[in-house]
């Protein structure tokens, strides 16, 4: 059985080398869709506790990820890094660009040492939408890691 939960979460980002308006720093309500593949049922009859499910995404992901700027940390960004840190805002920092393929290989990694994922989506925006698989996170994962996080959780 597949069984999925989704999350909503506002962040703010800056893509940076893009040619275009997201190379600015911008925000966007994201809906995260995690789903699990689980072949039993426990004493209840069910996969898995929803409520279980949303407690590990939450705690792992989502109090990190909501109300934060996610930047990719180098030369370019340091200043801004620096004011963002002393002003007290919340921050994700990564080697590489927060782009939604990027995020869903950061979740993948951090998420499917806890759960037994099937696919991962997260939609940048309604219309907008990446969808990663263990295949695929296997064959992308080179360099992916957690993200560091400066702010108050």
């Amino acid at each position: 059985m597949i069984i999925s939960k989704e999350f909503d979460f506002d962040m703010s980002h800056r893509l940076e080398g893009y040619n275009g308006l997201c190379k600015s720093i911008h925000g966007h309500t994201y809906k995260l869709i995690v789903s699990l593949d689980i072949n039993k049922l426990d004493a209840l009859g069910m996969c898995v506790d929803f409520k279980v499910l949303k407690e590990v995404v939450k705690e792992n992901i989502i109090k990190y990820v909501d109300h934060s700027i996610w930047l990719k940390q180098s030369v370019k960004n340091d200043k801004l890094i620096k004011l963002l840190i002393k002003e007290k805002n919340r921050l994700l920092l990564t080697p590489y660009n927060s782009t939604a393929e990027n995020m869903a290989l950061t979740f993948w990694h951090i998420l499917s040492k806890k759960l037994p994922l099937f696919t991962l989506t997260v939609y940048e925006t309604a219309t907008s939408k990446i969808t990663i698989n263990r295949d695929n996170y296997e064959k992308m994962k080179k360099g992916i890691i957690n993200f560091e996080f400066f702010g108050e959780d």
